[in-house]
């Protein structure tokens, strides 16, 4: 059964938690984008040296490929992938091109108004160039830390984000005694969407002895279905929907002033 999730609040948070954001679709590999006269004409089309992705470079991966019929002792095979990344003049935005996929990442969020253009731009030129023929899986990945200066341990978080969440941190043999936790649920959002969503407690790197919340957001369709850029558009402002709503369930009220500035308490990790 879906959960049923009500419109998100769209009110900007000022102290933006988000570490890294990222939207990716994976295709039906396509040989065209393995050649150099393509990543020129697709670095052209999103701009070239004027547009908001000024600098171009050539990448190599790995792809590792894992037999589930394989016998003992087999190793999975790998794979060097040629691909072409596309970066900001910041170098804190950049789309990656490879043979079977595509994705825009950022660290430096904007919010979702200044994400999605060059997103949409990216897709059109990716049809135009490769013209895949299915769409095997879209994701739109959300990765928040949450880091405030009154917040040293677990139980500290109460009042911050939603109580059925914290459940191991008010035990009251063993709470006083988690450094860290990690948990995931998968869960069924709707018009064949799921999230995969980790979550739970991390210590500040910086060493200050405070405890961080994160709150990590993956969502999802799997499916084999003809491409169409304006479909899988259209799908991530859905996705973006979605998980914007999902923030809003795992966070209180509370929580929420403090990232939008209307509550007098420091938080790190964020961006506006």
């Amino acid at each position: 059964m879906a959960v049923e999730l009500p419109a998100p609040d769209r009110t900007i948070l000022k102290n933006n938690p988000l570490q890294l954001v990222v939207c990716q679709v994976r295709f039906d590999e396509a040989d065209v984008l393995n050649d150099r006269k393509t990543a020129r004409r697709f670095f052209g089309k999103l701009g070239g040296v004027d547009g908001p992705f000024p600098k171009f470079t050539q990448i190599l991966t790995q792809r590792v490929t894992i037999n589930p019929q394989a016998g003992p002792g087999e190793t999975p095979t790998t794979e060097q992938q040629r691909g072409w990344q596309f970066n900001n003049a910041a170098g804190d935005c950049h789309i990656t091109l490879l043979p079977d996929s595509l994705a825009l990442e950022t660290t430096a969020y904007p919010g979702w108004d200044e994400f999605a253009p060059p997103l949409q731009r990216a897709l059109d030129v990716l049809a135009e160039e490769a013209d895949p023929a299915i769409e095997q899986r879209l994701g739109l990945r959300f990765v928040n830390l949450i880091i405030l200066d009154e917040v040293h341990s677990g139980a500290d978080w109460d009042g911050y984000i939603a109580a059925d969440l914290l459940a191991p941190d008010h035990h009251p043999v063993l709470g006083r005694g988690i450094a860290a936790a990690q948990h995931r649920v998968i869960l069924d959002l709707g018009d064949e969407l799921r999230c995969i969503l980790n979550y739970g407690l991390v210590p500040d790197a910086n060493g200050s002895g405070r405890m961080g919340y994160i709150l990590d957001l993956d969502v999802y369709r799997e499916r084999s279905a003809p491409f169409s850029a304006a479909d899988v558009f259209k799908a991530s402002e859905l996705m973006n929907d979605r998980a914007v709503s999902l923030f809003q369930q795992v966070v209180t009220p509370r929580l929420l002033a403090i990232l939008r500035g209307e509550e007098d308490t420091t938080s790190q990790g964020g961006r506006s």
